[in-house]
């Protein structure tokens, strides 16, 4: 269960939102939250963390990382 909106995917990413959202927002919350969301692809982040995490994995025993 989705308890606030995330960008999901690195090359395809798709916007989830939990249920109920669009009707507790005012419009302004709305708008903030869905430009938030829909910057991430485009700052690559979640490209970025995948790329952190695998160099995390190989190099496990090293202490720099």
């Amino acid at each position: 269960m989705l308890r606030e909106p995330g960008m999901f995917g690195i090359f395809r990413p798709v916007l989830l939102l939990p249920d109920g959202m669009a009707g507790q927002l005012s419009t302004a919350e709305w708008t903030s939250s869905s430009r938030t969301s829909c910057a991430t692809p485009r700052c690559f982040d979640n490209l970025t963390a995948a790329i952190y995490t695998l160099v995390e994995t190989i190099f496990w025993f090293h202490p720099l990382v």
